[in-house]
């Protein structure tokens, strides 16, 4: 009984709404292709029963010794071999043209909402299932569209078919079908169960495995350092073995599955041959109709057999659609689909802004304005809120509360992505990609090669330039430190912007390049508001204004040596040997 009740809930397949729903979005998005392939798959299964029947007419003419219609007949068979080649191969033109579009299709929608998501909530996704999610599963997806399910919609139109036919040879030999086939179905309630759960665990660990390969090799230096080489490589052995061992319980499911279909297929032509064998000796049945009848039978089970690797595929598909729900309903950056406006980009103001999170108060009712042209250092401890201060600018992070604005309009009102081309950031993260030197200074501005090659002269990349010949995608990981800084500061700093925001963009580099590269960041930007965060003191000299937080508030803000004199927290700054003339810069003041 529970194994009949199993059988009954995995005939239920409309019960997996998203898998059905992903389905008919995508047969709505390529409706062409989609009704095109009903009609071949309806011809192919009318044209694939035919040369069954005329083979039977055939050799019944053939027997009797008439020759009249039989070249007809001959014709007929010919025609509906070739024609149904032809439809075959009609069907797999669109099928790889609609795998290309479902394919497409899919992947864009994903990453489109994607790079559009709320960076909080990209933060906190795992980067092996966003990689599995466009990569295996929508290749999952697409297969399932555009090949099983339209091969099991042949496979049951055929049985129908079969079913039309055979009646009109023999009808007894279906009562013999209908109580033979059902039996496929009794191994399907157990073994359903346990290709589902292989299937589930194997999507699972493979994006475990994806996961741990991007993070392992975007680490492995560290790893390295630690010494955690065996470490690492044991925790990637477990995930293996998990895998292989996924593998084997779906090997054992299939193939366990297989085994009574197999019986049962031989089973079934046996039985019309005794059936069938005794009706020709009684005569009321020809050795044609028998040919007939054992060729179209087997084709009554191919759907009944195929009904297990289907069901497993919709919930697949059920489990994936939920995963792809995930994705497509990311809390969306809402500024994005604003329209542009004409505005000024050139000033800032905080009013009363406040930010907690899980880790607790990281902002705590902020207010302050900066001024078109003026160059601002924001300083403090380690996790005061300087970082989260500049993302709020450019609508990484959003507020709790308070409203934060550029150029006299509220953030949440200006299109993000206008917002972002005006107001450039340069972030402590420095992104290098497996490309030339040209590509990577020139990835956001349309400038010229000269034009970069005179930004790498600026900021001291003519060795890097030279040792690479322009090229780093095969020396990518002999870039220092510093010297990935310096590209990622010139990528910036070719594009046109109202206002630049910098968090410690110079931390990777020595004190005499440090200069050098500051000296040309606040030339390049001099008519312009730029924001930076700092923990050198002889980076201070550059800010016309100090915004001093502590604890999330604001400590001071003002001039740049009143703030200084102020305060006691610069005291270690200039009893510090990074900036030995401390005093003839108190007097002097900022550049």
């Amino acid at each position: 009984m529970r194994n009949i009740k199993r059988i009954t809930e995995v005939m239920k397949i409309w019960n997996c709404k998203r898998a059905l729903g992903l389905l008919k979005q995508i047969y709505r998005e390529n409706l062409f292709s989609a009704v095109l392939s009903l009609i071949v798959i309806i011809l192919l299964a009318v044209v694939g029963v035919m040369p069954s029947f005329l083979i039977g007419k055939i050799i019944d003419m053939a027997a009797a010794g008439r020759i009249d219609g039989l070249f007809m007949l001959n014709v007929g068979l010919i025609l509906a071999l070739g024609g149904g080649k032809i439809l075959e191969i009609v069907q797999e033109y669109i099928t790889a043209e609609s795998s290309i579009s479902v394919a497409n299709s899919l992947t864009d929608r994903i990453m489109e909402r994607l790079m559009h998501a709320e960076t909080a909530w990209l933060s906190g996704q795992k980067r092996g299932e966003i990689l599995q999610a466009v990569s295996d599963d929508v290749e999952t997806v697409k297969r399932i569209s555009v090949s099983t399910l339209p091969q099991f919609l042949y496979m049951l139109l055929v049985a129908v078919t079969s079913t039309v036919t055979i009646a009109r040879v023999y009808y007894p030999v279906l009562l013999v079908a209908a109580i033979v086939y059902p039996l496929y179905l009794l191994p399907l309630g157990k073994n359903s169960r346990m290709q589902e759960n292989a299937e589930r665990s194997l999507r699972d660990v493979k994006a475990k495995n994806r996961g741990f390969i991007i993070e392992t090799f975007e680490n492995i230096k560290d790893i390295k350092i630690y010494g955690a080489e065996q470490a690492s490589t044991e925790v990637f052995g477990g995930l293996q073995e998990q895998w292989s061992e996924d593998i084997k319980q779906k090997y054992v499911a299939v193939n366990m599955f297989k085994s009574v279909p197999r019986v049962l297929a031989a089973l079934g032509p046996a039985l019309v041959y005794i059936f069938a064998g005794i009706a020709v000796i009684h005569g009321n049945l020809s050795i044609g109709s028998v040919v007939t009848l054992a060729a179209l039978l087997p084709k009554l089970s191919e759907p009944i057999r195929a009904y297990s690797g289907f069901y497993i595929d919709i919930n697949v598909v059920e489990k994936i659609g939920e995963k792809f729900q995930q994705f497509l309903s990311a809390p969306r950056e809402i500024q994005y689909d604003l329209p542009e406006r004409e505005m000024a980009f050139d000033t800032v103001e905080f009013a009363d802004v406040s930010l907690k999170n899980e880790r607790g108060t990281v902002l705590d009712g902020i207010s302050f304005r900066i001024e078109k042209g003026e160059k601002i250092a924001i300083v403090g401890e380690t996790g005061c809120g300087k970082t989260t201060l500049l993302k709020m600018i450019v609508g990484l992070v959003r507020p709790n509360a308070g409203t934060v604005m550029v150029g006299g309009e509220n953030i949440a009102e200006i299109n993000c992505r206008q917002l972002r081309e005006h107001i450039r950031v340069i972030l402590q993260e420095n992104y290098v990609f497996d490309s030339s030197i040209v590509k990577n200074m020139g990835y956001l501005s349309d400038c010229s090669e000269a034009e970069i090659d005179e930004m790498c002269r600026a900021l001291g990349l003519e060795e890097v330039v030279k040792s690479n010949a322009g090229d780093l995608g095969e020396n990518l990981n002999t870039v220092s430190g510093g010297e990935r800084q310096r590209i990622n500061i010139g990528r910036i700093l070719l594009c046109p912007f109202d206002m630049l925001l910098m968090d410690e963009p110079t931390s990777e580099l020595d004190p005499k390049m440090e200069e050098t590269v500051m000296d040309f960041i606040f030339e390049t930007a001099k008519e312009r508001t730029v924001i930076y965060t700092a923990h050198k003191l002889k980076t201070l000299q550059y800010a016309d204004k100090i915004l001093y937080l502590k604890k999330g508030k604001i400590e001071d803000f003002g001039k740049t040596e009143e703030v200084i004199r102020r305060n006691r927290y610069f005291e270690k700054y200039t009893e510090s040997a990074a900036f030995q003339d401390s005093e003839q810069f108190l007097k002097g003041g900022a550049r």
